[in-house]
């Protein structure tokens, strides 16, 4: 599936109740980041007790792409989306890479195979074009990295901003 999500915070819970013997379960879905997650809890009891815990997980895939953007285009820039493509398995991988946009024009090509080494990260480019007719919101595109085994694909915004400069 697609990832698009991401925030800086998974879950923020002000109140989780315990049972009768002090424990809790908390159920979330994590967002598409996938990096290290902290998980702290902080418990109070009824007589002002308190105490901490602190976890870490790491959300990871097998394949990882992770978009390289500017922060933002202004209308009629020429640019280049990236993508850094991480390979965490102990085997060669040959990729199908692409990026598409429906407002982006993309002056080269928009596929290509790449090989990469196992626990090898490449780095590809793809040369794009903001419309000169889209000059406010975002610019939405795609960047995937797929095999008969492996994928990932995400989907990322580009911010549109007019050129004030006079």
């Amino acid at each position: 599936r697609k990832r698009g999500e991401f925030k800086d915070t998974a879950l923020w819970r002000g109140k989780v109740l315990t049972d009768a013997r002090g424990k809790a379960h908390v159920v979330f879905k994590l967002p598409d980041n996938l990096t290290t997650w902290q998980i702290e809890a902080v418990g109070i009891t009824k007589d002002t007790k308190v105490g901490t815990a602190y976890r870490e997980i790491v959300a990871r895939k097998d394949l990882m792409v992770v978009p390289l953007k500017p922060r933002f285009v202004i209308p009629g820039d020429t640019f280049l989306i990236g993508a850094k493509i991480f390979n965490q398995t102990n085997t060669k991988q040959r990729l199908d890479l692409g990026v598409m946009s429906n407002t982006l024009t993309f002056t080269g090509d928009q596929k290509m195979t790449l090989s990469i080494a196992p626990k090898g990260v490449e780095i590809i480019y793809f040369a794009a074009r903001a419309p000169a007719t889209i000059r406010d919101g975002t610019h939405q595109f795609v960047v995937s990295a797929t095999n008969n085994v492996y994928a990932d694909t995400v989907e990322q915004s580009i911010a549109i901003k007019r050129n004030n400069t006079y």
